[in-house]
């Protein structure tokens, strides 16, 4: 096993990962805390291997007080073992398993729980190099845009929007009879303020056809909360209705 003590960037990990793990010097990848290593780890393998104990033609699981007949076969392209034993398999999508060496320093086989989840593993076809290469990784910000679709899809008249900033999801509008507008005067990043030009947001709202209602100003004082930054903030609301 590796042991990274921070995260580099993605490009450094698949370096790593191509230059390092070989099938048969290294076992897997287990990634912690920088600080402590009582948090919860990640463990990647690139080979998905179980520990079974071989007695008998028939592959056993541990399993509270016994081992138990788990009911995987031995591939047609797999060395057939040779004496009961704990040996290391790879599991195949198809459930069946391939010999890969002997486990000398291993009492007990795999509980039947890991080995559970690791055939369920192999099903999903999940690839760290792909991750690591960011061709299955996906911006959180598209994850929201998915939710807000689907949210913005459902038969409603009237929408609430709170944080609407600079007016991103104005398009998705079309359908709303009233939009309630809740947004902060001032956006805070890095140190840096960032001014929400609320007269240049009712004009992005009035070109597709929403119209100025109500328009207040939220005192700070009216906002029960202990976070330093949301009591410094005033807050804008705006009600616009649809005028067409």
């Amino acid at each position: 096993h590796f042991m990274f003590k921070t995260f580099s960037a993605f490009s450094r990990h698949h370096q790593i990962l191509e230059k390092r793990v070989q099938e048969s010097k290294y076992d897997g990848l287990i990634y912690t805390h920088s600080q402590s290593y009582l948090d919860l780890v990640m463990r990647w393998k690139p080979q998905k291997t179980i520990d079974l104990l071989y007695q008998k033609k028939a592959l056993m699981a541990y399993n509270k007080k016994e081992n138990v007949d788990f009911g995987l076969k031995i591939s047609l392209d797999s060395t057939e073992p040779k004496k009961n034993a704990i040996l290391e398999f790879i599991i195949n999508s198809n459930g069946t398993v391939i010999l890969l060496r002997k486990r000398e320093d291993k009492t007990y086989p795999n509980p039947v729980a890991v080995v559970e989840r690791i055939k369920k593993i192999t099903r999903e076809k999940k690839n760290m190099f792909n991750i690591f290469k960011g061709l299955t990784v996906f911006m959180m910000r598209s994850y929201h845009n998915e939710v807000k679709r689907d949210l913005l899809k459902k038969g409603a008249s009237h929408l609430l929007d709170v944080g609407s900033e600079f007016g991103g999801d104005i398009t998705k509008w079309d359908h709303y009879k009233s939009v309630y507008i809740h947004i902060p005067n001032t956006i805070v990043t890095n140190q840096t303020e960032d001014l929400v030009d609320i007269d240049k947001l009712i004009e992005q709202f009035t070109s597709i056809g929403l119209k100025l209602e109500t328009r207040d100003r939220l005192n700070k004082n009216k906002f029960m909360s202990s976070n330093e930054y949301l009591l410094s903030c005033m807050y804008e609301s705006l009600e616009m209705t649809r005028t067409k």
